[in-house]
């Protein structure tokens, strides 16, 4: 099973979007949907900010109706 995870951020005042799919154990992200889709957004979003530096994070959503920005304040 695959979600989409979608991060709206802020680098040098310019709103940039980043959108990719990732692979979720089937099982887990039916036992628990969210720790299931943060734990693929941290991942995306550490390759991102190894990849632009600081940024500040707008928003964090997965398959596009699903906000869990603040899931992953305490990582950022």
């Amino acid at each position: 099973m695959n979600i989409t995870i979608s991060i709206y951020y802020m680098k040098n005042d310019m709103k940039i979007v980043q959108r990719g799919t990732f692979p979720v154990d089937y099982k887990r992200f039916i036992e628990n949907e969210q720790l299931e889709a943060t734990t693929q957004a941290r991942k995306f979003l550490a390759d991102i900010m190894k990849e632009m530096g600081k940024i500040k994070i707008e928003k964090v959503t997965y398959n596009e109706n699903y906000d869990i920005t603040s899931a992953l304040l305490p990582f950022i």
